[in-house]
């Protein structure tokens, strides 16, 4: 932790802190939970949980990175914080792919997590070309220090 405070006073760059301490509603949609060392883990959830086919052209798919370690944990990207998504078929063909359409600089930013806190990463995934009733792998990425991935099943389904 000396380290990482050492390392954190010598940075000059431009600091991107995001605080939340909000809850998401858990009844709305599910949640797959990848827990890393040190307390992080990256939570993914679709919104709907099962999207309708012939009512939703798109889903949103979100990534929270929750601190739920005892001490702050510093995230660093080289340019502007990389998330990105990508849908597969059921038989593990892509299927779309999202990615931060963001020009990276040369500076570096800097994601502080205090313990509790929690960062939301948004990425808007199309329903075109998925199956009603067949399951799709959706996965999510937070490219930085350290790479973060979570996983989840989507099963869209058609209206009655």
């Amino acid at each position: 932790m000396v380290a990482q405070h050492r390392k954190m006073a010598r940075l000059s760059a431009v600091f991107c802190v995001i605080v939340s301490t909000s809850l998401l509603s858990t009844t709305s949609c599910q949640s797959f939970h990848r827990r890393s060392d040190r307390g992080l883990r990256l939570e993914l959830y679709a919104i709907p949980s099962s999207p309708n086919l012939e009512e939703d052209r798109r889903f949103l798919a979100e990534a929270v990175l929750v601190n739920y370690g005892r001490a702050p944990f510093l995230i660093e990207w080289q340019g502007y914080p990389k998330s990105e998504a990508e849908l597969f078929t059921p038989e593990g063909g892509l299927l779309h792919r999202w990615s931060d359409d963001v020009e990276s600089g040369a500076q570096a930013s800097v994601l502080l997590l205090n313990p509790g806190e929690r960062a939301f990463f948004e990425m808007v995934m199309p329903t075109r070309g998925m199956r009603p009733g067949e399951p799709h792998k959706l996965v999510a990425r937070l490219l930085g220090s350290p790479a973060m991935e979570a996983t989840k099943t989507i099963t869209p389904k058609k209206a009655p």
